[in-house]
């Protein structure tokens, strides 16, 4: 009896183990993702550092997600900002800028992109940003003067491993 008390303790605990290394194999990504999305950040804040098109930041946000309906990791960047420029000033300025990424990024260099926060296609469009912008556009220091955009820039369709927030 008591050597089948031990034995099932035994299989109990491997199956345990085997169960927790699943487990812990299956959320393993989400670290090596946030690693990713740190060095795009990290770019990113340094080439806007430099207030392009004479801008200055209201916001910033930075995300792991996948805004469709598979399960990729994408990798999202942004800084909402204000210029005293004109719109075809500052796209101009942002017109060939790129930032280097991580190190296996297929998609790399990134290409920085802008939206204006009144351009129908932002309005319209259901994305993140929309909503985040919705939020606390009200909250933030935008003189009547000055344009703002959301300058951003995405790598996408990296499988989710295991990454909840891709799901």
């Amino acid at each position: 009896m008591s050597l089948l008390r031990a034995l099932t303790t035994i299989a109990l605990l491997a199956l345990i183990s085997m169960i927790l290394w699943i487990v812990a194999l299956w959320f393993s990504m989400m670290p090596f993702n946030n690693y990713k999305l740190s060095v795009i950040r990290r770019q990113f804040d340094h080439v806007n550092s430099s207030g392009i098109a004479q801008s200055r930041l209201l916001a910033e946000k930075s995300e792991v997600a996948h805004w469709g309906n598979s399960n990729l990791c994408d990798y999202y960047v942004g800084q909402f900002r204000a210029s005293p420029l004109a719109k075809a000033e500052i796209e101009k300025a942002y017109e060939n800028l790129t930032i280097s990424s991580f190190k296996s990024d297929k998609n790399s260099p990134l290409k920085l992109g802008i939206l204006f926060t009144d351009d129908e296609w932002f309005i319209d469009n259901s994305y993140y940003w929309y909503q985040w912008w919705q939020d606390h556009s009200g909250q933030l220091n935008i003189r009547p003067d000055e344009n703002t955009y959301l300058a951003y820039a995405i790598s996408d369709s990296y499988d989710a491993l295991g990454d909840i927030r891709c799901h």
